[in-house]
């Protein structure tokens, strides 16, 4: 049983029910929130104990796996909402197995499994990946050899998490970090994703504000500072923003966070001095960074580098991030994708969906285009003065903000 973010619906496929004929089933249903409707009896062979994951990329259901009467299965099937597709016959892929733990990997778009029982060996501690057109072994060894162990993809650290299981001996309080099994990214920031973990779509674009996740401390460090470059600043000509091109060049680090009413909002600001800890621990595992010098129309990089190797050390591979390329635009026409430079009416109802807290609404990243204090810092809080600043916008008025007076110091 597996979640289909793209059309929000739990898809589930047959299974076994011990004390009944027939015990295995080849049908397939969906939870749509509020009734189970079956949607395909043809497909796959009646089975169980198969391994299911939802490519978000391409939008379908994969399956691999599994057991009948007649043994262990492995091939490998794709469920698109409307009919089942064999697209691997097992010869070239994982060997046949039930059991074996099963998720997406969302960075590098692929399904993983891992492990799982076999008839010799038993049990198996290898990881495969399926891209939709071909099976790789990643690795063959790592966690310990077992099945029936949970596989998950946690967004914030960019790794799959692995715990439980059974083999030789239970594993019921085990876990196991898949990030050099998978091979997943090297030490750096990571842009965010829109809207979601489970989205497909791409990088988000905001109109005040970059976000990305943080890099894990490297080992023999404490921590890890986050160094802000401004790449690339409005000239004043494009946008209606006022120049702030004589600050391209200048490099600040992420600083402390901004307090809304003492509490944390998940906003920080910009400093002169690098800040070195653990950001992972960020509730939600994003960082939103927003001050006077995070302006529409504008590019940004980002680097880390650790306090051990601060300041002549090396820092992480820059990742480039753009805000929207016009002042209160926040998505393409008539659908909730990253913003196409235009400022319309579907700008001014997506901001308005976001304030009425509508599901499906553009994150609250993208439609905070006021700050909410002096001193020019978003708090991902969208209230009735972002749907004014964004019906200004949709009405050709200017960039409300002034420019920063250095980078230093935000006024």
């Amino acid at each position: 049983m597996v979640f289909d973010s793209h059309r929000n619906r739990v898809v589930l496929f047959a299974g076994d029910r011990p004390q009944q004929q027939p015990t295995l089933l080849s049908d397939t249903w969906e939870w749509n929130g509020s009734v189970w409707v079956q949607v395909a009896t043809a497909g796959p062979d009646k089975r169980a104990s198969h391994s299911m994951a939802f490519d978000e990329h391409r939008g379908v259901t994969v399956m691999f796996g599994g057991a009948n009467i007649s043994g262990r299965l492995a091939d490998t099937w794709e469920w698109d909402g409307s009919i089942w597709r064999r697209v691997e016959d097992g010869t070239s892929g994982p060997s046949r197995r039930v059991g074996a733990a099963m998720a997406y990997d969302l960075d590098h778009q692929r399904s993983v499994v891992f492990g799982g029982s076999g008839t010799n060996p038993p049990w198996y501690s290898d990881t495969w990946v399926w891209d939709g057109q071909y099976w790789d072994i990643l690795n063959t060894s790592g966690p310990t050899a077992r099945t029936g162990a949970y596989l998950a993809y946690m967004c914030a650290s960019h790794y799959m998490l692995m715990a439980g299981g059974s083999g030789f001996a239970p594993f019921s309080d085990l876990q196991w970090q898949l990030r050099d099994i998978a091979d997943f990214p090297s030490d750096g920031p990571r842009a965010e994703r829109y809207p979601s973990c489970e989205s497909f779509y791409s990088y988000a674009k905001k109109n005040r504000v970059i976000s990305f996740s943080p890099p894990l401390v490297p080992l023999g460090a404490s921590g890890i500072g986050l160094r802000v470059t401004f790449e690339s600043l409005p000239n004043g000509s494009i946008c209606a923003t006022p120049n702030f091109s004589s600050f391209n060049g200048a490099r600040m680090w992420v600083g402390e966070e901004v307090l809304q009413s003492g509490q944390q909002s998940g906003v920080f600001k910009l400093q002169t001095d690098p800040l070195f800890r653990d950001w992972t621990t960020v509730p939600g595992g994003v960082i939103h960074v927003s001050d006077c010098n995070i302006v529409p129309c504008a590019t940004y990089t980002i680097q880390s580098i650790s306090d051990v190797d601060y300041p002549l050390g090396t820092y992480s591979t820059p990742l480039l991030l753009s805000t929207a390329p016009a002042w209160g635009d926040v998505v393409a026409s008539n659908d909730p994708v990253p913003p196409n430079g235009v400022v319309n009416i579907s700008d001014v109802a997506a901001i308005v969906d976001c304030f009425k807290d509508i599901p499906g609404a553009p994150p609250k990243s993208w439609c905070d285009l006021v700050p909410d204090n002096v001193t020019h810092q978003m708090n991902l809080v969208v209230n009735i003065s972002d749907v004014a600043a964004g019906v200004d916008a949709f009405r050709g008025r200017t960039y409300s903000l002034s420019g920063p007076t250095a980078p230093s110091a935000c006024p």
